[in-house]
């Protein structure tokens, strides 16, 4: 990173050094149009209006070359269709190389309605120094000619035409192009043609849909051409990568293979001998004996003068586009574009009889080179291919402060590749996924709602060469700033506690930074219901998974490679321990994996993310897996807790608060309720749904009924537990609500009251009926088949009930088990014979036998004695 104020006086002194070259002011030129051109056979076609987006279309696009006469040809309609396409269509601007090319403007014109108006005028024209690479540090002499046109009006329509005479002679005369027949808003008419003398050979591909071309042989040139009517525009889908090509487009080149594009790469980028003498040539000595003559040092230590001593920035007029400068120059003025650098890198390794070639890349497209036609343009960058001992390596010579062993030095992955030693086939790029950051956030929180904040951050590979060029290229100042501003975002009351430390352990290529920051505001408080809460969103592991929508049809460029690991320290204060269950996530395909965790040990919570990016892209039928993976994506990144009234996170989220009255004395009415019932309940007599035996066989609890009543009295202990840990008597149950998003306060009090209502019922069924079984009444076989039928069903209903009124909650998986119980024993009592022989005592008290014994001898008849005699004597004889 440079500071704007160091990128000018750099681009300052490179005016200073081409000034004498472009000291005259490049001139343009008008001329009637080329004889040439082919003429257009089919009428442009109105597209959609509701498709413009910037208040313009196309009505017609015509671009034609003629490769003897080397000249390009470029004539537009727009057609304004509403005031904003005056302002967006208003302006002229043709950029062209005056090192090569002279620009010829044919036409200028406004049509309103029925009239013609003529805007050619030269002297209104302003030529001025574009730049286009400037931001990447590179001079390449391009101008551009700018006209702000006058009085634009809804439904004008603008015509310009022009042609750009002068191919770029480095070349030797091989063309090459490529251009696109769709663009992001509609086409009415394109018009493509490349007229080709029959002796030269023009090889064309077409891409992405685009139809082949129309063919026509005349006056000795070949007509390639392209007509097509009412294009659409076509949809970008972001993240996508730069090789992914949906829009029609086509190219065309001369050369037949790669290896003619080698040839000519390796014709204007000779390697030369050092010449004795020269500077260059003193260097190589010095560091050939500072390696004690050892190539893998030598070749180390030219390989970083090269990546940190020249450094980058290129003056690329002309020829030099494409071919690179004198080494000797190079090493002199030490600076030079990545030509520049490469060849002196070479040049340097080759004295030292050291196998090293130039390789030709591609920084974004490397990818999709297979199926592209050989050609001098399919390259943006080149870099260095050395061979040691058998070992082969390539070399980045642009990217500096690169450290640690010289042979696991990192390259980045531009896929396919032509080494120009052997440019026969394209070569694949080495897969490097050296390079790791481990960060670490730990915060204390303390009482009063602050926090400290400890970042610790480690950095191996390729991370740590980065690291080291953005501290060498700018202040410390400025860093420490930087870094503040990044917690900042997430933290508005953050202030720096300690200077920012880092350590450069340049040996095994690693940078440890340590941060110290206090945050006074740490605490966030909810609008509306005053709940204190934390939130950490991870940001930095965010942006390595794009957010995408569910029918995407292009792969997702990912950031590869990557491998990060990020981790999130909370502290309680006054070492109050947390009791919140884990959570853990995980997601792993070819491209990618996942993983994030929480863990909790005694005070402290880890929030800790591991993730690696295994390959540069998505791949299109993998898209469904990665939608489904991170649709919910703010859930895994997005981490939240409330505070307890102690500030304190820990223990049940909604269990804390003040005692809801209502709901105390609610639970104590039912179980008064259910009292009363069980006390009249207890006299009846019992259901005939389980018939007893008449006289007890089993005096006592035998068998598996030692196992029910220990089943029943874990129910009762755990029903009671769970009454009071889930919180129904507490303000922050009842008040959950107001953070469930979409959640009515009537349907959630509604989930309670039933949840309440049916624990206290079940825990009172389940206390009468341990009752009922040590005293093995013969009501407990049918009470108890009617609890377990209960029991089932309020689980049915519990179940159904959440998920119709509160479906944001998640389906907790473990309430299924909950049902294994009342089937289990329901069956075991209802066709249990132990239990109908065991469960036979009725209910008989004291004093209503003795009234009842009153009664009937009041009601009874007087029999006499005889009567009674005899019928006692007759029992006897019996």
């Amino acid at each position: 990173m440079k500071s704007k104020h160091s990128v000018a006086l750099i681009f300052f002194f490179v005016y200073l050094l081409i000034a004498p070259i472009c000291i005259a002011q490049p001139k343009i030129y008008t001329s009637a149009k080329p004889d040439w051109l082919r003429e257009i056979t089919k009428s442009p076609v109105v597209p959609d209006f509701d498709e413009i987006s910037l208040g313009y279309y196309f009505e017609k696009f015509d671009y034609q070359i003629n490769l003897k006469e080397q000249t390009r040809y470029v004539q537009n309609i727009k057609v304004l269709i509403d005031n904003s396409g005056a302002e967006n269509a208003g302006q002229i601007n043709i950029d062209f190389d005056p090192q090569y090319q002279k620009l010829y403007i044919h036409e200028v014109k406004i049509i309103r309605g029925n009239e013609t108006i003529d805007q050619l005028n030269l002297a209104n024209f302003k030529v001025i120094a574009s730049e286009t690479e400037r931001s990447r540090f590179l001079y390449n002499g391009t101008y551009s000619a700018y006209l702000i046109l006058d009085d634009l009006r809804k439904d004008d329509k603008i015509i310009l035409s022009y042609s750009l005479k002068g191919f770029n002679p480095v070349f030797a005369g091989k063309f090459f192009d490529s251009f696109y027949l769709q663009y992001y808003e509609p086409v009415g008419l394109m018009h493509v043609s490349y007229v080709v003398p029959q002796s030269q050979t023009l090889n064309i591909r077409s891409h992405a849909g685009a139809a082949d071309p129309i063919k026509q042989v005349k006056n000795g040139y070949s007509y390639y051409s392209w007509e097509e009517t009412n294009l659409p525009g076509y949809d970008y889908e972001e993240y996508e990568p730069a090789w992914y090509e949906t829009h029609q487009w086509i190219e065309c080149s001369e050369y037949k293979d790669w290896k003619e594009v080698g040839l000519w790469a390796k014709s204007v980028n000779e390697i030369p001998s050092i010449e004795a003498n020269s500077p260059l040539r003193k260097y190589a000595d010095e560091i050939w004996s500072e390696s004690n003559k050892n190539v893998t040092r030598y070749a180390k230590l030219a390989t970083d003068f090269v990546q940190n001593d020249i450094r980058y920035m290129g003056v690329e007029l002309g020829e030099y586009s494409h071919r690179a400068n004198n080494p000797n120059k190079v090493f002199n003025q030490r600076y030079g574009d990545c030509k520049d650098k490469s060849v002196l890198l070479v040049t340097l390794l080759r004295d030292k009889d050291i196998d090293a070639s130039l390789v030709l890349a591609h920084t974004t497209k490397g990818h999709d080179l297979d199926n592209r036609l050989p050609s001098a343009g399919a390259f943006n960058h080149m870099v260095v291919q050395l061979t040691i001992n058998g070992h082969r390596q390539f070399i980045d010579p642009t990217i500096s402060n690169q450290s640690g062993e010289f042979k696991s030095r990192f390259f980045p992955y531009y896929e396919k590749m032509l080494v120009l030693n052997s440019p026969d086939v394209l070569v694949d790029a080495p897969l490097n996924s050296d390079g790791f950051a481990n960060i670490v956030e730990t915060f204390a929180l303390q009482k009063d709602g602050s926090a400290t904040l400890e970042v610790y951050t480690l950095y191996t590979g390729f991370r740590a060469d980065n690291l080291r060029s953005y501290f060498a290229s700018n202040a410390k100042k400025q860093i420490q700033k930087d870094y503040l501003d990044y917690y900042s975002e997430s933290y508005k009351s953050i202030v720096e506690e300690k200077p920012l430390r880092f350590v450069d352990n340049r040996g095994d290529n690693s940078i440890e930074v340590y941060e110290y920051y206090t945050i006074e505001d740490f605490v966030n408080v909810e609008d509306g219901t005053n709940k204190k809460y934390l939130a950490f969103y991870a940001s930095s592991i965010s942006e390595k998974f794009p957010e995408i929508k569910p029918d995407r049809k292009a792969p997702i460029a990912m950031g590869y490679p990557s491998k990060m690991s990020y981790s999130v320290i909370l502290a309680n204060p006054d070492r109050i321990s947390i009791d919140l269950d884990p959570e853990f996530h995980n997601f792993h395909s070819d491209a990618y994996s996942f993983v994030k965790n929480i863990n909790f040990d005694l005070d402290t919570m880890r929030i800790h993310y591991d993730i690696e990016i295994r390959e540069p892209f998505v791949k299109q039928d993998d898209l469904k897996e990665y939608y489904s993976n991170f649709k919910d994506r703010d859930k895994f990144l997005y981490t939240s807790f409330y505070l307890n009234e102690n500030g304190s996170i820990g223990g049940n989220q909604f269990a804390t608060g003040s005692a809801n009255a209502w709901a105390v004395l609610y639970a104590i009415a039912v179980v008064i309720g259910m009292v009363f019932f069980y006390i009249r309940y207890n006299k009846t007599k019992p259901s005939s749904i389980i018939p007893l035996t008449d006289g007890p066989a089993y005096a006592s609890l035998r068998g598996w009924l030692i196992v029910l009543a220990i089943a029943i009295a874990i129910s009762i202990i755990r029903l009671v537990v769970e009454l009071f840990t889930t919180g129904f008597f507490s303000n922050s149950l009842w008040d959950a609500y107001l953070y469930l998003e979409n959640v009515s306060k009537a349907s959630y009090w509604a989930v309670l009251i039933f949840e309440l209502t049916g624990n206290v019922i079940l825990i009172a069924s389940f206390v009468y009926c341990m009752y009922l079984l040590l005293n093995r009444r013969d009501l407990f076989p049918a009470t108890f088949l009617y609890l377990t039928i209960l029991l089932f069903l309020f689980l049915v209903l519990d179940i159904a009930f959440v998920r119709i009124f509160l479906p944001i909650l998640p389906f907790d998986p473990t309430a299924i088990g909950g049902f294994a119980f009342p089937i289990i024993w329901g069956l075991y009592v209802y066709n249990s014979e132990r239990v109908k022989d065991t469960f036979v005592v009725p209910y008989y008290p004291v004093e209503e036998n003795k009234g009842l014994e009153a009664n009937a001898a009041e009601e009874s008849p007087n029999y006499s004695d005889s009567d009674q005699a005899g019928e006692s004597s007759g029992i006897e004889k019996e």
